[in-house]
């Protein structure tokens, strides 16, 4: 009766035993399993740098090219940190003061303040380097006001420089040269003019083959007057005798009395008499 006990209690605790032991080894296998990511090697670095997300590229826009160019494009750097700040606020406070009262509020004071306004900044922009011409340029551009932006661009022309000079041309080209009979074109191409060095002269001459018959006599007018204007004898002679606008003629006749020779005088007599019998 013994041994039967004794087989009864040891079957059990076999069991027990063979229970602990695979619960052991399963234990054994989840806290042993390797991780999916693997442990970055010792002294590699990559590991621990995130990738730079790839940006994809914008469309730039296009650039609108300007074939007439004889020399390099107007950039437009801002400008603004070449002039103190004390002469932009001068020149903005006189720019607001210019704006005109509604016609029911216009008095002979109010009035008055706005011409002394104008002339202070008419002045002003005749004693400013042409260091300053970009933001002078920044602000004709974006001025909505007429009276105010034509003052502007008298100005640049009154600053003079290179960069004056094609930041006047790219207004016209870019604004006014399909704008007949505008004011606006005609203060442009004096200030353009008014320049006066050698790539405004440049300028002048090759708008005359560009600009339309109403605008043609304005750029030929400016090569009489400019300090170069001796270079363009054959250019005036060729419009005097062959351009399709009178305007363009009589003003290239002009311009050769003040730049020409004895040669061109004897031009300007035949190309009247042509005029006179047409």
């Amino acid at each position: 009766m013994d041994e039967r006990v004794s087989g009864r209690v040891a079957a059990p605790v076999l069991l027990l035993a063979l229970l602990l032991i695979f619960v052991a080894l399963a234990l054994y296998r989840i806290v042993a399993k390797p991780s999916e990511t693997p442990a970055p090697i010792p002294g590699d670095v990559s590991a621990a740098v995130k990738p730079t997300p790839v940006i994809e590229p914008t469309a730039a826009e296009p650039l609108v090219p300007n074939d007439e160019a004889p020399v390099k494009r107007l950039e437009k750097p801002d400008g603004v940190a070449a002039v103190p700040d004390e002469i932009r606020k001068q020149i903005e406070t006189l720019l607001d003061s210019m704006t005109m009262p509604p016609q029911h509020l216009q008095t002979n004071k109010k009035l008055a303040a706005v011409k002394r306004a104008r002339d202070e900044l008419e002045a002003l922009l005749k004693t400013l380097p042409e260091e300053y011409a970009p933001w002078i340029n920044a602000l004709m551009i974006e001025e909505p006001d007429f009276v105010k932006r034509r003052l502007l661009i008298v100005g640049l022309g009154e600053i003079g420089g290179d960069y004056a000079a094609m930041a006047l041309r790219d207004h016209y080209t870019n604004r006014l040269q399909l704008a007949d009979g505008s004011n606006e074109v005609k203060y442009t191409v004096e200030s353009l003019g008014k320049v006066n060095n050698p790539l405004s002269y440049d300028l002048l001459v090759s708008m005359v083959g560009k600009a339309p018959p109403e605008h043609r006599f304005r750029f030929v007018t400016e090569i009489g007057n400019h300090v170069e204007g001796a270079r363009a004898i054959p250019l005036l002679t060729d419009v005097m005798a062959n351009d399709e606008s009178m305007d363009a003629r009589n003003r290239a006749a002009q311009a050769l009395k003040k730049v020409g020779d004895a040669a061109s005088a004897r031009d300007i007599e035949s190309q009247f008499e042509v005029e006179t019998v047409a």
